[in-house]
């Protein structure tokens, strides 16, 4: 009977210090999550605003914001570089 209740106290540690590790984890995982996201948000964002001054200062019509978040990153890199090669261009 002692033995089993040793048994039982050990098991609801153990069970505990998992329950206590997931949580840890997820709440780790969460902060990791945010700050990438953050991350990735000013690059998108510093990028959508490369190709709106390009647009600018080559006397395009500036592309909406929203329309620009609605493109995939490789889209987006591939337009800023068209603009900076022309711009580049009629800089020379």
């Amino acid at each position: 009977m002692v033995k089993e209740n040793v048994m039982s106290i050990a098991d609801q540690l153990i069970q505990q210090g998992r329950e206590e590790g997931r949580q840890e984890g997820r709440h780790e995982g969460r902060q990791e999550g945010r700050q990438e996201g953050r991350q990735e948000g000013l690059a998108r964002g510093s990028l959508i605003g490369r190709i709106q001054t390009c647009q600018e200062l080559l006397n395009q019509p500036v592309t909406p914001l929203a329309d620009l978040e609605q493109r995939n990153p490789s889209e987006l890199e591939t337009l800023w570089r068209e603009l900076q090669t022309e711009l580049r261009r009629r800089l020379a």
